[in-house]
């Protein structure tokens, strides 16, 4: 039967592995050479740290070459849906672009949260600061304990 006692020394290369798998999206060798020298304890608080991202938010580049730029953190909100498909694709890309950077679990967490609590970001959820804002909530609450 298994023991139930916490494990006490270093993780070592196996556990790391298995551990880095299954709470990140990605990882490096390197990575996984400094969490097979940690205790499970310590590899645990580094996972659940919250980092910055990588990238802020999305950055919109139009197709005709003049940038939209960071639209998200502008306050006016454009009068028309055209275009928004394009930039929750943005939105996406940057969410995921997040995830595999970072060696985190907040990303792991948020991404079942997404699969718990979905929303179409292709059918006509509304325009796209709604749908990232519903990405940043479920970062937010990925480590809320």
């Amino acid at each position: 039967m298994a023991s139930l006692n916490p494990l006490s020394e270093t993780l070592g290369l196996r556990r790391a592995k298995h551990l880095l798998r299954r709470a990140s999206f990605n990882y490096t060798k390197e990575q996984l050479e400094v969490f097979a020298n940690l205790t499970a304890i310590s590899a645990l608080n580094i996972l659940s740290s919250s980092p910055a991202n990588k990238l802020a938010e999305p950055y919109d580049p139009l197709p005709n070459g003049s940038p939209d730029g960071f639209w998200l953190s502008s306050t006016e909100h454009p009068n028309t849906f055209s275009g928004q498909g394009r930039k929750r694709s943005y939105i996406t890309a940057w969410w995921w672009y997040n995830a595999l950077n970072e060696v985190s679990l907040k990303h792991k967490l948020s991404f079942f949260l997404h699969t718990c609590f979905t929303v179409g970001k292709d059918s006509g959820v509304g325009l796209s600061p709604f749908f990232y804002d519903h990405i940043r909530l479920l970062d937010f609450y990925a480590l809320v304990i």
